[in-house]
């Protein structure tokens, strides 16, 4: 869809400026989700967990990730 994509280009845009802002990082995570782009969105989701390890939703969202994939071990 048209929308989804220039959102997606407003995400990209604010992580040009701020690769590890983590809030943009789980918002393009949800967007990939959407669009059917599991592999992307889980990628996304590490480099937010990188970027902030404390952070709760990331974290919580990855493992989701891999539960639904069938991976609960790498869920841990």
């Amino acid at each position: 869809s048209g929308k989804l994509d220039r959102v997606q280009e407003l995400y990209e845009q604010v992580l040009e400026h701020n690769p590890a802002h983590v809030p943009t990082l789980v918002q393009l995570t949800t967007l990939q989700s959407l669009q059917g782009h599991s592999e992307a969105a889980r990628k996304v989701l590490e480099r937010a967990v990188a970027a902030a390890p404390t952070a709760l939703e990331p974290r919580v969202l990855l493992a989701a990730s891999f539960l639904d994939d069938g991976q609960p071990r790498k869920a841990l």
